[in-house]
């Protein structure tokens, strides 16, 4: 099996970013799922806005490291 190449500086900065928004946005939305406690719906709202602008970035992160993407 070949070795996989070692990312470019810039490459591998985009993708731990965008690692680091996916889990964020995780970690706001699993408690909506495992219904942990009961929230009000501005809580819900707003993990959701947040989980959606962390997601938003970290596609944005990828695509300036070379990822394609649809709209």
């Amino acid at each position: 099996m070949t070795k996989p190449r070692e990312w470019g500086n810039d490459a591998r900065e985009m993708r731990d970013r965008s690692a680091e928004e996916v889990v964020r946005a995780i970690s706001l939305l699993t408690p909506l799922m495992e219904n942990e406690r009961q929230m009000t719906k501005e809580e819900v709202i707003r993990r959701v806005s947040q989980s959606l602008v962390s997601l938003h970035l970290a596609a944005r992160l990828l695509e300036s490291a070379g990822a394609p993407t649809k709209p």
